[in-house]
C-alpha cells in the first residue's frame, strides 16, 4: 500500500424494521469477533427510533457490544433517519437533537451514555439556508452519497469533500461474492484516504458475510482501515478533514457547487411516506406530534395512501383523435402538442420552451426505453378543454400512463393530471432512472446558467444558480421558478402550509442540439430498486406556466381548478386491471370532471 491513506468503513443499516436492523448488527458482530483485535473498526449508521420500538433489551445489548469494540463508533442517521429535505426547520432540529436525547428517553445518550460526535443522515439538505445554519451549529454532518464518489462533510461552517467507495449500488454494480468485494476493496488501496460506504441490506446474494469477511481480509494486510477516533483530541470531524486533504478533493469548497451531490432518495416509498404525513397548519407542535410525523416519514416502506373517495367524477367526453400537431390556449398562453406529447408553451405568440416533445421512459442497464403512445384524444366539459394521451410501457407487462393536459376557465396555467401504473419488472435488479413525464425546458449555451427559486409549503424560500454543465439534482418544495435570461418557467404542485412537500428532479444533459435542461415531476434520475417501483400506481397533479419575465415575488397560483385532488399512490397486484379498466371507475386521472375541449380544426 502506498502513502498514508486510510479507509473508514461505514455500515449503513437503513430502514424501519427493528428486527431486520438488529439481525444485521448481530450477524456483523459475530463475524467481526473472529477478526484480529482492532483490524477492522466499523462506524455504524442507522436511525435511532426503530431500534427502541421492538425488543429494546436486545437493541441495548447489541449497541453495547459495538461500544465495547475498540475503534467502533455509533454515527446515527438521526432520530428518524428521514431525508432532511423532507423536514421543516423545526423537525430537522428535533431529528438531530433527539438522536442523542429526547423527551421519550430513547436517545443514544440516554440509553447508552454515548455522545453524538457525527451524524450521517440518509440525505442532507444543502439547499436551504435554515438547514445549513442548523448544521453549522453542530454536530458535524457527513452527507454521504451512496451512489456517488464523494461525501460532503459540514463542520463548524466549513465544507470538505471526502472520496468514497460505494458498495452495493448501481453506480458500483451489485456485489454478489466475497471475491468481488475483495477485489473492489483492494483496487482502492492506492494511498488515497476515503470512506467505504456499505449497505449490506442492499447488496445482492448473502451480502453481510461476504462484506465483513472481505473487509477483514483486506484489513489483515495491516493499517488499511482506520477509526474516526484516530484523532481523540480533535474528534472524528478532523479525521475526515485530514482524509479529504490527503485525497483528490480538499477543503474550502463552494457549497453551491455541491447542491444535489448528496443523493436524495427518490424511490416511490419516500412519496408514500410524504402523502399522509401532512403537517398541522400551526407553527408549533407538541413533541408527540412531531415524533409521530418523523416516525411516519421514516416508515416509508410501510406507509401508503389510497385514491381519495368522493369528489366529482364522470366519464370524459372524448372528441377527436389528435396524434398530430395540436394547439390549445387560455388567454395569451398557448400549449402545443406533437403526437400527444407536450411540445412547447407560448406566451403572447412568443415561444418560451426548447420546443422538443416531452417523454416518458424507464432506463435499465444503461438503456432508456420509451413509453409508446397508444391514443391521444381531445376531451371537453364545462369550462375546460385539453388532451388525454395514453402510453404503453416498453416491453414490460402491465405498465401504462394516462396524462390529461388541459386549461380551465379562470385559471391561467396549464394543468397536468398524470396517472401511471409502473410495469411489473419481475426480474428485479435496479432501475437507473424513470420519468412519467419528462419536460425539456431550456437549451443552454456554455456561458449561460439557470437561476432557480423554490418555495416550501410553509413559505420558506431558497435560490441557487445552475451552471451549464451535465449534472442532475433534486429540488424540494412545492413551487419552483426556473429562469434563463428573460424567460421563466413555473412548475407548481397543489399544496398549502400543511403540505405535502414535493421533490422535483432536474437534469442537464448534452443532446444533439446542445445542453438541455429537463424536469421530471414524480420521476427520478437516481437509481431505484426495481422491486420498489414494480406494480405501483400513482396519480399526481401539477401546474405549468411560462413568461418573458423573472418575477421578484413568489408567484401566486390563484384558485386551482375545482376538483383538483392531491396525489395518491398505491400498490396493485400484477393480475389486477390496468388504468383503462373499471378499477378507476372511468374517472379522469385528476379525479375531477376534466373533460376538455380541443381547439376544433387544429387536429
Amino acid at each position: 500500500m502506498k502513502g498514508n491513506g486510510r479507509l473508514f468503513l461505514i455500515l449503513r443499516l437503513a430502514g424501519t424494521d427493528s428486527d431486520r436492523i438488529l439481525s444485521a448488527i448481530e450477524r456483523c458482530l459475530d463475524l467481526l469477533a473472529e477478526a484480529p483485535a482492532g483490524a477492522l473498526p466499523v462506524h455504524w449508521n442507522f436511525p435511532v427510533f426503530p431500534l427502541f420500538t421492538g425488543s429494546e433489551p436486545s437493541a441495548t445489548r447489541a449497541l453495547r457490544r459495538i461500544l465495547d469494540r475498540p475503534g467502533d463508533m455509533l454515527v446515527p442517521m438521526g432520530y428518524s433517519g428521514a431525508p432532511h429535505h423532507l423536514l421543516s426547520a423545526e423537525e430537522l432540529a428535533c431529528d438531530i437533537a433527539w438522536a442523542a436525547k429526547n423527551p421519550f428517553s430513547t436517545g443514544l445518550e440516554t440509553k447508552l451514555g454515548a455522545r453524538l460526535e457525527l451524524l450521517v443522515p440518509a440525505a442532507a439538505d444543502l439547499i436551504r439556508a435554515s438547514s445549513r445554519a442548523r448544521y453549522a451549529a453542530g454536530p458535524p454532518i457527513l452527507a454521504a452519497d451512496p451512489a456517488g464518489d464523494r461525501a460532503i462533510l459540514l463542520s463548524a461552517g466549513r465544507v470538505f469533500a471526502c472520496p468514497t467507495l460505494p458498495l452495493g449500488f448501481p453506480k458500483a454494480p451489485p456485489v454478489r461474492s466475497f471475491l468481488a468485494l475483495l477485489r473492489r476493496f483492494r483496487r482502492r488501496l492506492g494511498g488515497e484516504s476515503g470512506l467505504v460506504i456499505a449497505d449490506p441490506l442492499a447488496l445482492a446474494g448473502d451480502p453481510i458475510e461476504a462484506l465483513v469477511l472481505a473487509a477483514i481480509k483486506t484489513g489483515s494486510r495491516g493499517g488499511v482501515f482506520a477509526s474516526l477516533r484516530d484523532h481523540p483530541a480533535l474528534g472524528p470531524a478532523q479525521a475526515l478533514v485530514d482524509a479529504a486533504r490527503r485525497g483528490a478533493t480538499g477543503g474550502g469548497l463552494d457549497l453551491d457547487s455541491l447542491i444535489g451531490v448528496a443523493g436524495v432518495p427518490l424511490d416511490p416509498s419516500s412519496r408514500r411516506a410524504r402523502l399522509p404525513s401532512r403537517r398541522p397548519a400551526r407553527k408549533r407542535r407538541s413533541a408527540q406530534a412531531t415524533r409521530e410525523r418523523l416516525e411516519l416519514l421514516a416508515a416509508a416502506e410501510r406507509a401508503g395512501s389510497e385514491e381519495p373517495d368522493g369528489g366529482d367524477s364522470g366519464n370524459p367526453v372524448l372528441l377527436f383523435d389528435m396524434q398530430g400537431e395540436v394547439v390549445l390556449d387560455e388567454g395569451d398562453l398557448q400549449a402545443s402538442f406533437s403526437g400527444g406529447r407536450l411540445a412547447g408553451l407560448r406566451r403572447a405568440g412568443r415561444g418560451l420552451l426548447v420546443g422538443r416533445p416531452s417523454r416518458a421512459f424507464i432506463a435499465r442497464s444503461g438503456r432508456e426505453r420509451a413509453f409508446s403512445v397508444v391514443s391521444a384524444f381531445s376531451f371537453e366539459g364545462p369550462g375546460t378543454r385539453g388532451l388525454r394521451t395514453t402510453f404503453r410501457a416498453p416491453g414490460e407487462a402491465g405498465g401504462r400512463i394516462v396524462t390529461d393536459l388541459f386549461f380551465a376557465d379562470g385559471f391561467p396555467r396549464l394543468v397536468a393530471g398524470v396517472t401511471v401504473r409502473y410495469p411489473d419488472l419481475d426480474d428485479g435488479g435496479w432501475v437507473d432512472s424513470y420519468a412519467p413525464i419528462e419536460m425539456p425546458l431550456f437549451a443552454l449555451a456554455a456561458s449561460e446558467r439557470v437561476e432557480i427559486a423554490g418555495w416550501y409549503p410553509d413559505g420558506e424560500a431558497y435560490s441557487l444558480g445552475l451552471p451549464a454543465e451535465e449534472r442532475s439534482l433534486v429540488l424540494p418544495g412545492c413551487r419552483f421558478l426556473l429562469s434563463k435570461g428573460d424567460t421563466s418557467v413555473l412548475i407548481a404542485f397543489p399544496a398549502d402550509e400543511a403540505g405535502p412537500l414535493e421533490l422535483l428532479p432536474l437534469r442537464l444533459r448534452e443532446c444533439e442540439d446542445g445542453l438541455v435542461l429537463f424536469a421530471s415531476p414524480h420521476g427520478s434520475y437516481a437509481p431505484t430498486q426495481a422491486a420498489r417501483l414494480a406494480g405501483m400506481e400513482e396519480h399526481f397533479t401539477f401546474f405549468i406556466d411560462a413568461t418573458r419575465e423573472r418575477p421578484l415575488e413568489p408567484p401566486d397560483l390563484g384558485a386551482p381548478p375545482p376538483g383538483t385532488v392531491p396525489a395518491w399512490i398505491r400498490r396493485r397486484e400484477p393480475a389486477r386491471a390496468g388504468l383503462d379498466s373499471p378499477a378507476l371507475g372511468g374517472r379522469t386521472p385528476s379525479g375531477a370532471v376534466h373533460h376538455a375541449e380541443a381547439k376544433k380544426g387544429l387536429a
